[in-house]
């Protein structure tokens, strides 16, 4: 599938304003910036698009719901925190 460069820049400009806490503007951002924007708004319509390919989905569906493959779902007890010791309370 073919990526439109037009909308790719658009969504990683918008995703790069939406998460800017500089203020620095997009054009000013050098292009390794602008490169990890396009790869994210590349990723995003890649997925959107691998989401609807040759399902029957029409556009008018709820996009209020969670994306599939948006954050990794793990067991209770699994992970890295899994052998912390238990605080005990200060007895002092």
């Amino acid at each position: 599938m073919r990526i439109d460069v037009k909308l790719r820049e658009e969504l990683a400009q918008r995703l790069y304003e939406e998460s800017d806490r500089t203020g620095v503007a997009w054009v000013r951002r050098p292009e390794s910036v602008k490169h990890a924007f396009r790869e994210a708004a590349e990723r995003k319509l890649r997925i959107h698009s691998d989401d609807h390919a040759g399902h029957g989905h029409s556009h008018n569906h709820n996009h209020d719901r969670p994306h599939h493959g948006a954050g990794v779902h793990r067991p209770h007890g699994s992970g890295h925190n899994k052998s912390k010791p238990v605080m005990e309370p200060c007895s002092r």
